[in-house]
């Protein structure tokens, strides 16, 4: 039997939840972490006994560094803070890793993601940024039916949870259902006055309010976080032919087409979370060499765009050039 090699770099709050998903792909595994704090250490093997069955030994071996990791495996999963996460990657790359699962953000400016492209790009490796909705089953129906259905009217509403770290999501959901990841122009003028804590810590900062996205078919996406509200995301999404509404946090989602005079159909709706999904992506990754999250070229637009309005707007808050824009 095969033995399958997975390097696991950064193993926090999203590490041990992707490593909890590697352990469930069966088979022999040579697992390795690189992970400097004890605390994420100590999360990350709390998190493994969640999901093991009692007594089952799983054989990973835990680094402080990756200079320390040995050989070159199937897939490395890069889940660090952006702060510093280029550098990594790098690193990485020149030691001969070849497919990544990355989380978003990728990085903190156009300069840092444009010197990783051409890094991956000389080297002919394959990355895929962690924008997990794709895999959805209610929106690869929509994006089965809504895809070549004319301009697509997305709408998705939620309270502060986070507009820095969430917009990436749900606008690589717009986009790949509009099938174009190119020509996306984002618009901030709407965003909330005020910069908020991120709960990742004081280098970081959140957003709220609405960002409005559009396409070169003219399609448009409103994204609207209510600072002063803690209510779970609901999407909205028109097509020619079709119409879409999911409420994630209450499992609920209905598709009402056209042709059936707009009768509301329902559908079952499973939130998926890494702890479970990776499995299938890091299979699919190994097994075809390929899976339906976006990869690093696909997420470069919405980086760009979302870097120019975040910096233009705590610029017009702080009075000060921003280059680095501190989310991740």
């Amino acid at each position: 039997m095969q033995i399958r090699k997975i390097a696991i770099v950064g193993c926090g709050q999203m590490g041990s939840r992707h490593l909890q998903a590697i352990v469930k792909l069966g088979g022999q595994l040579n697992i390795q972490v690189v992970e400097h704090n004890p605390a994420n250490q100590e999360l990350a093997k709390k998190r493994l006994q969640e999901v093991l069955p009692s007594g089952q030994p799983v054989e990973i071996k835990w680094y402080k560094d990756i200079a320390e990791l040995n050989g070159l495996p199937d897939l490395t999963v890069v889940a660090t803070k952006a702060a510093g996460r280029v550098e990594i990657l790098k690193e990485l790359a020149k030691m001969g890793h070849s497919r990544f699962l990355i989380e978003k953000m990728v990085c903190q400016s156009v300069e840092e993601y444009d010197d990783l492209l051409e890094t991956f790009e000389n080297l002919k490796i394959k990355a895929w940024v962690n924008c997990t909705r794709p895999y959805f089953t209610v929106y690869e129906k929509a994006i089965e039916v809504m895809r070549n259905d004319g301009e697509l009217v997305f709408n998705a509403m939620a309270g502060n949870l986070g507009l820095g770290c969430n917009a990436i999501h749900l606008l690589n959901l717009f986009l790949t259902i509009t099938g174009d990841h190119q020509n996306v122009h984002i618009d901030g003028r709407s965003l909330f006055p005020a910069l908020l804590p991120n709960k990742r810590g004081k280098l970081f900062v959140e957003f709220a309010g609405s960002i409005i996205a559009t396409t070169s078919n003219q399609s448009f996406a409103t994204i609207s976080f209510h600072h002063q509200n803690n209510s779970p995301l609901i999407i909205n999404a028109m097509s020619k032919n079709w119409r879409l509404f999911v409420d994630e946090e209450n499992g609920k989602a209905s598709l009402a087409a056209k042709k059936n005079d707009w009768q509301w159909e329902e559908l079952e709706f499973k939130m998926r979370y890494s702890s479970e999904l990776t499995t299938e992506v890091a299979n699919s990754i190994m097994e075809e060499k390929n899976c339906k999250l976006p990869n690093i070229r696909d997420c470069y637009c919405i980086h760009k765009e979302l870097f120019k309005i975040f910096n233009e707007h705590i610029k017009s808050i702080r009075d000060e050039d921003v280059v680095v824009c501190p989310i991740t």
